[in-house]
């Protein structure tokens, strides 16, 4: 996945903001994906939907996918914060997969 651009996230303290870059990783040329903070849980939902508008790349079965697959889970650890965020990016990707080799 990539990010259109990187992006805060202003709320509750401490916010999360989004962002992309190159880096280095043993040798090998990689491209990071990160979330610092915590996402505003009263204002969850359009965060997760201005969230879900800027990554590219994420094949969901519709624009709103990523958001309403973190909303079923609000009240699960690490679903205010990048951990439960890029575990349901993971999962989703890993279906994209399993329906590219046939599965589906």
């Amino acid at each position: 996945i990539t990010l259109k651009k990187d992006l805060t996230l202003k709320g509750s303290k401490p916010g999360a903001t989004l962002k992309m870059y190159d880096d280095d990783w043993y040798g090998n040329k990689v491209t990071v994906v990160e979330m610092d903070g915590e996402i505003d849980m009263d204002n969850m939902e359009a965060q997760l939907k201005e969230i879900d508008s800027n990554i590219e790349g994420l094949n969901a079965k519709s624009a709103t996918e990523l958001a309403e697959a973190m909303l079923k889970l609000k009240s699960s650890p690490g679903s205010q914060n990048g951990t439960g965020m890029l575990q349901t990016i993971i999962a989703m990707k890993v279906r994209e997969v399993y329906e590219k080799l046939g599965g589906r």
